[in-house]
Order: C-alpha cells, then sequence, then structure tokens
C-alpha cells in the first residue's frame, strides 16, 4: 500500500477521533442520565470536585502552590484534554507533511515537536488563565 495513502487513513481516523471525544463531551453535559456513563461517577460534571472541600471561596485543590487539573476530577474534562491533543497533533501533522519529505520518517523532528507541544500547552493555559478565570467572570 502507498505510504501517502496509510498517512491518509491515519489522518482521517485521528480526526474521528476528535469529533467522538466531542460527542462524549456533549452528552456527558446534556444528556448524562441517559448515557452509558451514568454508571461511572467518574464522568459526573461536578465542578464542585476541584476545589477545596467543594467550596470555591476556600479556592482550588493544589499540590505546593500548582492548582491540580481539572481532568483529575472529571471525564469531560479528560475527553476535553484529548481533544485537544488531537487537534495539535493534527496541526503538527498537517505542518510535517508540508514541510518535510513524507518518505523520510526516520528523520522526523522530535525535537521540534516536543517544543511546539510545550509552546501549545503554555499557550492554552495562559489563554484559559486570562479569558476564563480573569476576563469572563465576576
Amino acid at each position: 500500500m502507498n505510504i501517502l495513502r496509510v498517512y491518509n487513513l491515519i489522518f482521517l481516523f485521528i480526526i474521528t477521533l476528535f469529533f467522538f471525544c466531542n460527542d462524549i463531551e456533549d452528552t456527558i453535559s446534556h444528556h448524562y442520565e441517559k448515557s452509558i456513563f451514568q454508571d461511572c461517577d467518574y464522568f459526573k460534571t461536578d465542578y464542585t470536585r476541584k476545589y477545596i472541600n467543594g467550596d470555591p471561596a476556600q479556592g482550588r485543590k493544589k499540590i505546593w502552590f500548582i492548582p491540580i487539573p481539572a481532568f483529575i476530577y472529571d471525564g469531560w474534562h479528560l475527553t476535553k484534554l484529548i481533544r485537544q491533543f488531537i487537534f495539535f497533533n493534527l496541526i503538527f501533522f498537517a505542518w510535517y507533511r508540508r514541510t518535510y519529505h513524507f518518505y523520510k520518517w526516520r528523520y522526523f523532528p522530535i525535537n521540534k515537536y516536543l517544543i511546539y507541544l510545550g509552546g501549545y500547552i503554555i499557550f492554552v493555559y495562559f489563554t484559559h488563565w486570562l479569558f476564563y478565570d480573569n476576563l469572563l467572570l465576576r
């Protein structure tokens, strides 16, 4: 089979996973009671789990001074994290396919991948902190 065809099939599979995660988020948010997730308490969206004693006034749970990420507490945030990771990989591999000769996978730029992934994570958390925590909430 042609390597380019395999690449396109993998790309299609990754896009399908992206939308599957999106559908899981919608199911958890809007139809939790009728979903297959109702038997597992982890998937119940409960935003009070990330706060000390469930009270937002006491602040977020932390390890030392670092807030614990919300995906530890519920499935909605976990699928959101997976979806963001898939989105980053779609962008990176589309760029990689255009920039580098596709047939030279042994020259995959793992250092650039890790640098861009780190930058993406910092950018996502910074914008979340800026908009959600500071500008959009009163």
